[in-house]
C-alpha cells in the first residue's frame, strides 16, 4: 500500500454494499479510490457545492456574500 498525500478516512460499508463497489471495480477498472473520488465529485455537484478550493473561489453568490459585508469592491481592492 502507497502512502497518499492526502488525509485519509476510514469509511464503512455493509457487506452488500461492498461487494457491489467492488464488482463494480473490476468491471469498469477503476479502482475503489477512483470510483470514491468520482462519487464524492457528483455528490458536492449535486449540492452545488464547489468540488476543489479554486471553485470555491469562483463560486457567485451574492446574496450570501452580501450578508456577510462583502461586495465586489472589497473583493478586488475597488477594481470592477
Amino acid at each position: 500500500m502507497s502512502l497518499s498525500p492526502w488525509p485519509a478516512k476510514l469509511i464503512g460499508f455493509d457487506p452488500e454494499t461492498l461487494r457491489a463497489l467492488e464488482l463494480l471495480s473490476a468491471d469498469s477498472g477503476k479502482s475503489l479510490q477512483q470510483l470514491a473520488d468520482e462519487a464524492f465529485v457528483d455528490l458536492l455537484a449535486k449540492h452545488h457545492r464547489p468540488h476543489t478550493f479554486l471553485d470555491a473561489l469562483y463560486v457567485h453568490r451574492p446574496a450570501a456574500n452580501l450578508a456577510k459585508g462583502w461586495n465586489i469592491k472589497s473583493l478586488n481592492g475597488g477594481r470592477r
